[in-house]
C-alpha cells in the first residue's frame, strides 16, 4: 500500500511539474516568437499558434465568433446590426411600446444619446433597469383570446400586424441585449400560447456591446395541433448575488420562419453540400476533398458596406489544400475568385483558417465555394461572414495633408484636400474624422459603431481641430458617410507634433525603429478664458433662418444673438487662449427658459432638466449648433456645463441626500452635452465652494468633492467611460486671508482637491481628463501668489504621480505668468523642493509650505526623486554594449523628445553612431528655457554607468554653457542627473546609474537640455554620439543578447512574456521530466510482460465499452 501511494504521489507531481514547464516554456517561446492576429477574429487569445487548436467546433465557435450555444439558444455577442436585421423576417416596427414589467423600471432612450452603448439601429430602444436580489421581467402581448380555444390569428403565414403572431410558422424568435457593462447576466425568454408556457430556457448573455439571443421554438410546435397564435412573449433576468440593480437594453425583437441564427452565421439556411446534412447545431461538418458548397437565397442587406467575405474552416486533421468562391449577381455564376493570400490563416499547431475573398460591386444572390483537400480528416464550416477591408491609396477619394498636435493650446489640426468630383457629389455633407486605437482596423464595420472625433464641412480642401487623450498612440481615418455607406478620404494617419514653426527636413532618414514623435505628456496649456452664455437667449419660439431638426422636432434661433455670439467668440481668435463656454440658464434673462428648465427657484446657472425627453431634445439642439458653428474653427476649447455656485441656486442641488439625484444629473448631463458635440468637444463640470461644501465637510449639509466626484465617476462609469473635466473659478483680486466672494474656489482648496484626485479609490477611468482654473480678473496681489504656488503644487502633483491623471492643466494667463517657468517644465521637479520652499518668501517670514496650505506638499513630489551627479572620468568596467548604432541593430527605442522639431542619425564631426536633434524655439515664458531632446524606451537595469558624447550648437551669443538634465524613469521614480556642457565642443557624459539602487528596471530615460539661471536657449541643435551602456557584473556577450532580447520583446513579445532568462532552464527542467516519464512507462511494460496468472497483482479483465446514448 505504501509503494502505490508513492508511485502515485510520484505521478502527481511529475504532471505537475510537466503541466508547469510546459506553461513556462510554451510562453518562454511566445516571448521569442511574439503574436500574430486574425483577421475578423473577436475575441481569441492569440499568445501563440497553438491557441487556435481547438478540441470542438463549439469551442472554435465561442473563441472566435463569440457564438454561445445552449439547448435550444444561441447567443452572438459583439452582434452586428446589419446581419442580425438581415438574419430575421419580421422585426417589430414599436419597439418601446406595448411592455408591462415585472420588478424592473422601465423607459424609452434614445439610443445615440447613451454613447457608447447605441441602440441596434439609431433610434429609441427599451431601457430596463432590474434589482440584483429578485428576479425581474418585462413582457409583451401580441394575440386577444376569448377562451381557452379562440385565438386571435393573423392572416398569412407571418403578419407585420404585432397583434397576432402565427405560432406554427415561427421557427425563430429573437431579440438584442446590451447589457452596458462588461458584467454578465443570466437570463430566459418564455413564449406563451394563450395562458400556456410553451417555450421556456436559461442563458447567459455578456457585457461589451450588443448580444443577438436566437431562441429556436420549432421543437415546441407539436405542443399544439390547432391554429394558435403566439400570446405573449417575456424576457427577464435572474436574481444575482448581491445588492444593487443593473442596466440593460433591449432591442430588435423579431420573428422568422426559418433557422435565423443560421442566416447570421452563413448567410442563408439553404444550404447544399453534395450528400452533407446539417449537425444538431445546424453545422455542416464535410469530409476533407473535392466538394462544392452553394448558398441560396442571399439577401443584399448582408452586405451592405462590405468589401469581403471571411471564410471559417476548422479541420480535424489537415487544412484544405485549395479553395475559391463564385458568385451569383444577374442569374449565373461568374469565374471563380481566388483568396486573399496575406489574410490567409493557418498557423503551425493550430486548426482554424480564416479565407477572405473580394466581394463583387452588386450583392451576389448566391454563392459558391469549391474545395479540395487530401481526403484527410474533415472540416466544419464554422460561419460566412462579410466583411470590409482596408481600401488601397488608389482607393481614397483624398489625402492628408497635415496631422499636428499644438502643444501650446493641446489641439490636433488636421487638414487635407478632396478630389473635385468627390467634394462636388458630397457638396453639404460632411467629413468624419475618427480617432482609433493601433489595433483598430479602419474599415466600415469598425467605424460604424463608433462616434468621429471631429467632423467638417466638404471641401476641396478642409481644416479641423480636434482632441483627443492619448493622442500620440491614436491613429487617424476620415470617411464620408453616403446612403450606401462609407467614402473613405484618408486612413490610419499618425499626428507629428506641432511646433511653431513646419517641422525642418530630415537630412538623414531615420533608421527603423526611431520616432521623430513626441511622447505623450501630462501639460500646461497657454491660458484659459472663459465665456458667460444664456443659453435659453438662443432659443426663439418663433420660426428665424436659423434652424435644426432634432428627431421630429425643428428648434429656431435668434439670428441677432447668433450674430453677438459669433462677435464676442471671434475676439478670442489669435490669443492663444482655450475658450471655454460657460452655458447657464438664467430666469431673469428673458429667454426661453421654460423650453431648457422646468426647476423651481432663480438662480443664474439653473440646470437644464434632461429628465425629460422635450429638454434633452432642445438641449441637445444648442449643443449641436455651438459645435458646428465653432468647433475645429474657433478658439472654443471647452464646455462648462452644470449648477455652480450662485447663492440663488435651488437648494436642490446642494442638499446632501440629493446626492445620488445631483450627481446621475450632472453624469447625464456631461454624456448628453459631449455626445450632442460628436464627443469633440471637451465637457466641463463646475466645482466651487458653496456646492461642494469647501472640498470637505459642511456644517450645512453640503456635500464634499470627494464624495461628488466619487458619485459622478460611479454613475458615467455606468454606461461606459467618459473623458469628462473638472472647471474651477478662483479670485484673482482678493485681499490676503479672504475671498471677494465666499462662492469661490481660494487657495487652500486648491491642494485639497489636488489630494482628491490622487485618491486612491478613484480608478483611472474615473479621473476627470483636464483641470481648467479660471481667475475673476482684478489687480494683482500676494493672495494671487498663493493661487500661483496653489496651482503649481496641484500641477507638479498630478503629473509626478504614478499614472498622468490628466491629459491637460490651463489655467488663466495672469496665474501663469507668476509661477516660476521652472514648475512648469514638462514631466521635470527636479527642483520642486527648492521652488516650493522659496515661496515662503512671498508671505510672512517664517511662514512654511506646510502652514500654509495644511498638507505636505514636498512628499506627494519628491518622495521618488534622487539627484545623482554626473562624471566626466571613466569607470572601470567588465563588458560593454552600444544602446544605438548605424548598422541598425540597437536602433530601436529611441524617439524625439517632446522639443524635438527633427530627428536624424549621422556619422558626424568624427564620431559614430550620433542622433541629431533640432529643437524647438519657443519664447513662452514657462518653457523658453529647456528642451526635451531624446527619449529612450528600453530597460537599462544591467548597466551600472551610462556613456555618451553630448554636443551643442546654435545657441543664441549671450548664452556661453547650458545643463544637460537625464531623468530616468522606473514607474514614478526617477533619478535626475544633472551637469554642465560647453557649447561648440564636445563633452563627454557618464552617469552612475548603481547610485541608485532602488531603480531596478527602467522604463524611459529623457534627455533634456536647459539654459542656466532660465535663460533663453533659442532654437539649438544638440547631438549626442554613441551612447553605450557599461556594467561591472557582466560582459559583452550577455549584454549584446540582454538589449537584442529586451529589442524583441519590446516589438513582438506580449506583455506578459517572460523574461528570456527562464527560456533554458525550462527546457532543461522538460527534458528531464520527459526522461523520467519515458524510464517509468518502461518498467510497468516490463513489469506487465512478466505477471503470471498466480501473481500476486493479476491483470484486470478487459473493460467492455457500450455505444453512448
Amino acid at each position: 500500500m505504501h509503494t502505490k501511494n508513492t508511485h502515485k504521489l510520484i505521478k502527481s507531481a511529475l504532471s505537475v511539474l510537466l503541466a508547469l514547464c510546459l506553461l513556462l516554456s510554451g510562453t518562454a517561446i511566445t516571448y521569442a516568437i511574439g503574436a500574430e492576429t486574425v483577421l475578423s477574429v473577436s475575441s481569441a487569445d492569440t499568445d501563440s499558434a497553438d491557441s487556435f487548436n481547438y478540441a470542438t467546433a463549439r469551442e472554435a465557435e465561442s473563441a472566435l465568433l463569440g457564438v454561445s450555444r445552449g439547448e435550444h439558444v444561441t447567443v452572438i455577442s459583439n452582434a452586428d446590426s446589419r446581419l442580425y436585421e438581415a438574419s430575421t423576417d419580421l422585426i417589430i416596427d414599436n419597439q418601446t411600446v406595448g411592455w408591462t414589467s415585472a420588478r424592473m423600471e422601465m423607459s424609452s432612450v434614445n439610443g445615440d444619446s447613451v454613447y457608447p452603448y447605441r441602440s441596434l439601429y439609431g433610434g429609441l430602444c427599451l431601457s430596463l433597469r432590474y434589482p440584483h436580489s429578485a428576479e425581474s421581467s418585462v413582457r409583451r402581448e401580441f394575440a386577444e383570446f376569448e377562451s381557452s380555444d379562440e385565438y386571435v390569428i393573423p392572416e398569412g403565414p407571418i403578419s407585420g400586424n404585432p397583434d397576432g403572431i402565427d405560432f406554427h410558422s415561427v421557427n425563430t424568435l429573437s431579440f438584442a441585449v446590451n447589457l452596458c457593462s462588461d458584467k454578465s447576466e443570466t437570463m430566459f425568454v418564455e413564449v406563451y400560447v394563450s395562458e400556456y408556457l410553451v417555450f421556456t430556457e436559461r442563458f447567459t448573455v455578456s457585457g461589451d456591446g450588443w448580444n443577438a439571443v436566437y431562441a429556436d421554438i420549432s421543437g415546441v410546435h407539436n405542443s399544439i395541433y390547432a391554429p394558435a397564435a403566439i400570446s405573449r412573449v417575456v424576457i427577464g433576468v435572474e436574481n444575482a448575488d448581491g445588492d444593487g440593480s443593473g442596466e440593460l437594453l433591449l432591442d430588435g425583437l423579431a420573428f422568422s420562419r426559418e433557422n435565423a441564427s443560421q442566416r447570421y452565421l452563413a448567410l442563408s439556411d439553404n444550404i447544399s453540400a453534395g450528400a452533407s446534412t446539417l449537425d444538431g447545431l445546424h453545422r455542416y461538418t464535410l469530409a476533407n476533398t473535392a466538394m462544392d458548397i452553394s448558398f441560396e437565397d442571399l439577401r443584399s442587406e448582408s452586405f451592405a458596406d462590405c468589401s469581403s467575405l471571411s471564410v471559417y474552416i476548422m479541420h480535424t486533421a489537415a487544412p484544405l489544400t485549395a479553395i475559391t468562391c463564385s458568385y451569383m449577381t444577374d442569374g449565373s455564376y461568374g469565374s471563380p475568385v481566388s483568396p486573399y493570400e496575406p489574410l490567409t490563416f493557418a498557423p503551425v499547431g493550430g486548426n482554424i483558417t480564416v479565407y477572405t475573398f473580394p466581394l463583387p460591386e452588386k450583392a451576389p444572390q448566391s454563392l459558391r465555394l469549391n474545395t479540395e483537400g487530401d481526403d484527410n480528416g474533415d472540416i466544419s464550416l464554422l460561419a460566412v461572414i462579410p466583411g470590409s477591408l482596408p481600401c488601397s491609396d488608389a482607393m481614397l477619394a483624398g489625402s492628408c495633408d497635415s496631422c499636428k498636435y499644438n502643444s501650446g493650446t493641446g489641439e490636433i489640426t488636421i487638414s487635407g484636400t478632396l478630389s473635385q468630383d468627390v467634394a462636388a457629389k458630397y457638396g453639404g455633407s460632411k467629413i468624419y474624422i475618427y480617432a482609433l486605437d493601433s489595433w483598430q482596423s479602419s474599415d466600415s464595420a469598425t467605424l460604424t459603431p463608433l462616434s468621429p472625433a471631429a467632423s467638417v464641412a466638404v471641401g476641396e480642401t478642409f481644416s479641423v481641430k480636434l482632441r483627443t487623450d492619448g493622442y500620440m498612440t491614436k491613429k487617424f481615418t476620415a470617411v464620408i458617410r453616403t446612403g450606401g455607406g462609407m467614402l473613405t478620404v484618408f486612413r490610419d494617419r499618425s499626428i507629428s507634433p506641432g511646433a511653431s514653426k513646419e517641422r525642418q527636413a530630415v537630412p538623414n532618414a531615420p533608421l527603423k525603429g526611431i520616432s521623430g514623435d513626441p511622447t505623450d505628456a501630462a501639460m500646461l496649456g497657454s491660458g484659459c478664458a472663459a465665456l458667460e452664455l444664456d443659453i435659453s437667449t438662443l432659443l426663439s419660439s418663433e420660426p428665424t433662418a436659423n434652424k435644426l431638426t432634432i428627431g421630429d422636432e425643428d428648434y429656431y434661433f435668434r439670428s441677432d444673438r447668433l450674430s453677438e455670439l459669433d462677435r464676442e467668440i471671434k475676439a478670442y481668435d489669435g490669443m492663444g487662449s482655450s475658450l471655454l463656454l460657460r452655458l447657464r440658464i438664467s430666469s431673469t434673462s428673458g429667454g426661453e427658459v421654460t423650453m431648457l428648465c422646468t426647476a423651481a427657484g432663480s438662480g443664474s446657472y439653473l440646470m437644464p432638466d434632461t429628465r425629460t425627453e422635450s429638454t434633452a431634445s432642445a438641449y441637445t439642439a444648442i449643443i449641436r449648433l455651438l459645435s458646428e458653428r465653432y468647433g475645429g474653427k474657433s478658439a472654443l476649447s471647452g464646455f462648462v456645463v452644470g449648477a455652480d455656485a450662485d447663492t440663488d441656486a435651488p437648494e436642490e442641488y446642494t442638499k446632501a441626500e440629493m446626492l445620488p439625484e445631483y450627481a446621475a444629473r450632472c453624469a447625464e448631463l456631461l454624456r448628453l452635452t459631449y455626445t450632442a458635440s460628436d464627443c469633440t468637444i471637451p465637457v466641463y463640470l463646475p466645482l466651487a465652494s458653496r456646492l461642494c461644501g469647501g472640498l470637505s465637510a459642511d456644517a450645512n449639509g453640503n456635500y464634499p468633492a470627494a464624495l461628488l466626484l466619487a458619485s459622478i465617476a460611479a454613475e458615467t462609469k455606468q454606461r461606459g467611460e467618459l473623458p469628462w473635466s473638472i472647471f474651477l473659478t478662483v479670485p484673482a483680486d482678493a485681499s490676503e486671508g479672504e475671498t471677494a466672494n465666499s462662492d469661490l474656489m481660494s487657495g487652500k482648496d486648491i491642494p485639497s482637491l489636488c489630494d482628491i484626485l490622487l485618491s486612491p479609490s478613484l480608478e483611472y477611468s474615473d479621473t476627470p481628463r483636464r483641470i481648467a482654473v479660471y481667475a475673476i480678473p482684478g489687480d494683482a496681489d500676494r493672495n494671487t501668489d498663493k493661487l500661483a504656488a496653489g496651482l503649481a503644487h496641484m500641477y507638479l502633483s498630478l503629473v509626478g504621480s504614478r499614472t498622468p491623471l490628466v491629459s491637460e492643466f490651463i489655467c488663466a494667463s495672469e496665474l501663469i505668468t507668476r509661477v516660476p517657468s521652472d514648475v512648469l517644465t514638462y514631466m521635470d521637479t527636479s527642483y520642486a523642493a527648492d521652488i516650493l520652499d522659496s515661496y515662503a518668501e512671498i508671505f510672512r517670514s517664517g511662514e512654511s509650505w506646510n502652514a500654509l496650505f495644511g498638507v505636505d506638499a514636498l512628499s506627494l513630489i519628491t518622495k521618488c526623486a534622487v539627484s545623482v551627479k554626473s562624471t566626466a572620468e571613466a569607470p572601470t568596467y567588465l563588458g560593454s554594449a552600444e544602446l544605438f548604432s548605424l548598422s541598425g541593430t540597437t536602433a530601436d527605442g529611441w524617439r524625439a523628445g517632446i522639443g524635438c522639431v527633427s530627428l536624424s542619425v549621422s556619422d558626424i564631426l568624427g564620431h559614430k553612431n550620433a542622433l541629431v536633434a533640432k529643437l524647438e524655439d519657443i519664447t513662452e515664458p514657462s518653457r523658453r528655457c529647456i528642451r526635451s531632446a531624446f527619449e529612450y524606451t528600453r530597460d537599462l537595469s544591467p548597466f551600472d554607468y551610462l556613456s555618451f558624447d553630448a554636443f551643442v550648437s546654435q545657441l543664441p551669443e549671450e548664452v556661453t554653457e547650458v545643463e544637460l538634465d537625464i531623468l530616468l524613469y522606473s514607474g514614478s521614480s526617477y533619478i535626475s542627473s544633472v551637469c554642465s556642457l560647453t557649447p561648440g565642443e564636445w563633452n563627454k557624459i557618464n552617469l552612475p546609474l548603481a547610485d541608485y539602487p532602488a531603480l531596478k528596471t527602467t522604463d524611459r530615460m529623457v534627455i533634456m537640455l536647459r539654459g542656466e539661471n532660465g535663460e533663453y536657449i533659442g532654437s539649438p541643435t544638440m547631438m549626442i554620439s554613441s551612447p553605450t551602456g557599461l556594467s561591472t557584473r557582466y560582459e559583452d556577450g550577455y549584454l549584446g543578447n540582454y538589449l537584442a532580447a529586451e529589442r524583441t520583446a519590446n516589438v513582438k513579445a506580449p506583455l506578459r512574456s517572460l523574461p528570456l532568462i527562464y527560456i533554458m532552464p525550462s527546457a532543461l527542467v522538460l527534458v528531464l521530466c520527459l526522461i523520467l516519464l519515458i524510464f517509468r512507462a518502461g518498467r510497468r511494460r516490463n513489469r506487465m510482460t512478466a505477471e503470471t496468472p498466480g501473481s500476486r497483482y493479476p491483470k484486470d479483465p478487459p473493460r467492455k465499452r457500450y455505444p453512448k446514448d
